[in-house]
């Protein structure tokens, strides 16, 4: 290849984690950007009204980069705007679309995936969250693997891969970390492709795991679980969808939602009786689990803005009892 010549990269991501990447590969005199593809506007707010910029549109922008924004990867004209650019690679972090295989095709050396774990581990589109979610299992570790994209997903052979320990970590923190990372292993991987012949390992496919993608649900605490494994998972759901409880309120059919901020725990001996009770103690809410209690400061109900834990229970009206409530999870 002509040094003389930057490497021609077509890029495609969307949140905070392939932004960084984004950032590395312009910062870095061997890359040419020569487009950015990115989800298109999400709308928010009463009315939707709101227009939310993803942190990928926002970087292009702010650098003057050609931005693109199709909603779909299947119109010819979409591949012809991509063919037409001759790139060398396409480079994709956590994009969100399944790119077809006719795109897949165009580039000269290859097109390229950052993905959130060690594959063939967390095939999917929420590899860090959901091995956070696992970790309380035993396994602390997961890593970054960059890789040849292929019509199935994350089915492709790896270039280099790197691990790193999941420790007291949240996806966000994860989410950072690694696509720092992911953003380092992917500039060596693109230089050794070109300069070396570089080629990719098969993934062992029979031990292929998934991870799919977060829901709202996977928000609700359950009181049944240990409260190891309800530091992970709300570890894990930070800071989407966050950590709630469906509260069923004392004498009644009611059930409020509550989205919950979570200071501390304190392990007690385990009494059924007690899993789900919330009670009103110093200042916070604790909510039993099976061996031990979550301790709550602040909590957001349903339509509402954050209060305290001091303010929702002089909100109520519960007839000079602490006992909020039992928490139900379905």
């Amino acid at each position: 290849m002509d040094k003389e010549r930057r490497i021609r990269i077509v890029f495609m991501g969307t949140p905070l984690f392939a932004k960084i990447i984004l950032e590395a590969l312009y910062d870095n005199k061997n890359f040419e950007i020569c487009a950015v593809f990115a989800q298109p506007d999400k709308r928010s707010g009463r009315g939707l009204k709101k227009v939310e910029f993803c942190e990928v549109k926002s970087y292009a922008l702010e650098h003057n980069l050609l931005l693109k924004q199709p909603q779909t990867l299947k119109d010819e004209e979409v591949f012809q705007e991509i063919n037409e650019l001759s790139p060398d690679f396409i480079v994709v972090a956590a994009y969100g679309k399944i790119l077809p295989e006719k795109i897949i095709k165009i580039p000269k050396y290859d097109c390229i995936n950052v993905h959130g774990s060690l594959l063939p581990a967390y095939r999917g589109a929420a590899p860090i969250q959901r091995a956070i979610m696992d970790s309380w299992k035993g396994v602390n570790e997961t890593g970054v693997s960059i890789m040849r994209v292929t019509p199935e997903l994350d089915a492709g052979p790896v270039y280099s891969h790197k691990e790193l320990e999941i420790g007291a970590h949240s996806s966000e923190t994860l989410s950072i970390t690694m696509a720092k990372i992911g953003a380092e292993l992917l500039i060596s991987t693109l230089l050794y492709i070109i300069e070396y012949n570089l080629q990719p390992v098969e993934q062992e496919h029979g031990k292929a795991t998934f991870a799919p993608k977060l829901q709202k649900s996977d928000g609700f605490i359950n009181c049944s679980h240990s409260l190891k494994q309800i530091e992970a998972c709300v570890r894990a759901i930070t800071p989407w969808p966050g950590a709630r409880i469906q509260l069923l309120l004392p004498n009644t059919n009611k059930k409020t939602i509550l989205e919950i901020s979570i200071c501390g725990s304190e392990n007690i001996l385990s009494n059924k009786q007690l899993i789900g009770q919330v009670f009103f103690e110093n200042k916070c809410l604790k909510i039993y689990c099976k061996d031990g209690c979550l301790i709550v400061d602040r909590v957001k109900p349903e339509g509402k803005r954050w209060m305290s834990a001091l303010d929702y229970f002089n909100g109520k009206s519960f007839d000079g009892s602490r006992n909020l409530g039992k928490v139900v999870f379905e």
